[in-house]
């Protein structure tokens, strides 16, 4: 760190070297930035051990990130944020020992006030009280959320040949429309505009549905909701349907024993598994689809629906953690200069089979009548809102703020009252038995520096050139 000036360290949730590379750039006095991907319960005893180590780390942090509202939320609960209650304080209107409150059936009572003497055996209301954060900063969390490849992900382009073929027919009845303005009677344009209504409507009841499902195969994923609702999917009459599921895991074998044995009726020629995807390949697979389906327990942001989105395809996901945050809702697709429409681009649905199979029938009627104009106007938008730049920018103004703070501090401050600091807050909120272990490996590591200072000092260390 020393070598190349490292100002800003910044670590990623995922493993133990994220947690240790903060524990000893903090040591030597780098700014420090963690961002956490993930939901964490808080009752089994690996999450118990993972939110104490996720404890030590945010408290030597300088700041945080976090994908959506949701994720910042878990993360300060896992952090040691806590709510407690406070009394309000007397206010000059309210200094009489009576107070009038409004009851829910219109009426008013009389109450003595909260801050009467301890001896009245009078409750509190709780409006007598406001509440309070303590334990964790919410404020040291910023959320920026996952950003998409639009070199990659886009939506699916005709070529100029295809492009021809399929408005050919549309030109030509363009043309003739045209003349027979001129030359035809109202009536048979009439007629006319009704053939033509008609054949775009068994073209869309002939139209071939691809739903796509790419994730890894494991309960976390829902995998045994898709299970039941494939069947369903493929079973429902006047609608063509097929599944591309691609990626493996734990469940592989019980969702192809569905599609391949107990429903083999309805399955048959409907189904294809793809197996694992490279994720160069990803791109290509939903390109392939007109429905992205994801049906989750738990996801903190889900970058495969963003992805999918981003290709165009309608999306249909579950309404869990941060999930809703994440896609718009409704595209609006520009026609011409003048006018534009409004079309429904993702369906959330609770983490049911129910709840995903009448979303998945609304999802399937309007994948009938949307064309290539919507798929990019859908994809577009996607890609404006979660591109690499946008990311880039509010995680720089995060290393800018982190800095200052960090030189204003320092201004204040020396780095032995700084270690200090660290040990005394280590010890008082991490619980009795933890708190001792983590003032043991922080002095350990303030130990190590000091040896190593003492053998190589940082001002004998030559520094590599400045990157042009």
């Amino acid at each position: 760190m020393i070598r190349e000036g490292v100002d800003v360290v910044h670590a990623h949730q995922g493993g133990t070297l994220s947690h240790e590379c903060i524990l000893h750039a903090r040591t030597i006095g780098k700014v420090c930035v963690f961002t956490d991907h993930s939901l964490f319960g808080f009752g089994d005893v690996a999450s118990i051990h993972a939110n104490k180590v996720l404890q030590m780390t945010l408290m030597d942090a300088h700041k945080g990130i976090c994908v959506t509202n949701v994720a910042k939320e878990n993360t300060c609960l896992r952090a040691g944020l806590k709510v407690r209650k406070v009394a309000k304080r007397k206010n000059d209107s309210n200094s009489s020992s009576k107070n009038k409150i409004a009851t829910k059936g219109g009426k008013k009572r009389e109450e003595r006030d909260c801050y009467d003497d301890a001896d009245d055996d009078v409750a509190c209301n709780d409006s007598d009280y406001d509440y309070e954060l303590y334990g964790f900063d919410p404020n040291k969390i910023d959320v920026i959320p996952n950003a998409v490849d639009a070199e990659a992900f886009h939506p699916y382009l005709l070529n100029e040949e295809d492009e021809d073929d399929n408005n050919n027919s549309d030109n030509s009845n363009n043309k003739n429309k045209k003349k027979r303005k001129v030359n035809k009677s109202s009536n048979n344009s009439t007629k006319q505009k009704d053939t033509k209504k008609k054949k775009k409507d068994k073209k869309n009841d002939t139209k071939v549905i691809t739903i796509v499902v790419c994730s890894r195969l494991t309960y976390r994923k829902g995998i045994h909701l898709l299970a039941k609702l494939i069947p369903l999917v493929c079973a429902l009459k006047n609608e063509r349907v097929r599944f591309l599921i691609a990626g493996s895991g734990p469940m592989e074998p019980h969702l192809r024993e569905v599609c391949e044995n107990t429903h083999v009726d309805v399955c048959k020629g409907k189904v294809e598994f793809l197996g694992d995807a490279r994720h160069e390949d990803v791109p290509n697979i939903l390109r392939r689809g007109d429905i992205f389906l994801n049906c989750s327990l738990t996801e903190a942001f889900c970058t495969a629906i963003v992805e999918a989105a981003s290709c165009g395809l309608l999306v249909v996901a579950t309404a869990v953690g941060g999930v809703p945050e994440v896609l718009p809702g409704k595209t609006t697709i520009s026609i011409d200069k003048e006018r534009s429409k409004e079309i429904k681009s993702s369906f959330l649905a609770p983490p049911t089979v129910s709840g995903l199979f009448d979303k998945l029938k609304l999802a399937i009627e309007l994948a009938k009548e949307i064309g290539q104009l919507e798929r990019e106007s859908i994809g577009s938008q996607i890609l404006k809102t979660y591109s690499w730049s946008l990311v880039a920018k509010k995680t720089e103004a995060l290393y800018v703020k982190a800095l200052a703070e960090k030189e204003a501090a320092s201004s204040s401050s020396s780095s032995s009252s700084d270690f200090a600091n660290r040990l005394s807050e280590k010890f008082s909120k991490s619980g009795f038995v933890f708190g001792p272990l983590l003032c043991l490996v922080l002095a350990c590591a303030k130990i190590h520096l000091n040896v190593l200072e003492f053998m190589e000092p940082a001002h004998s260390i030559e520094l590599s050139a400045p990157v042009p």
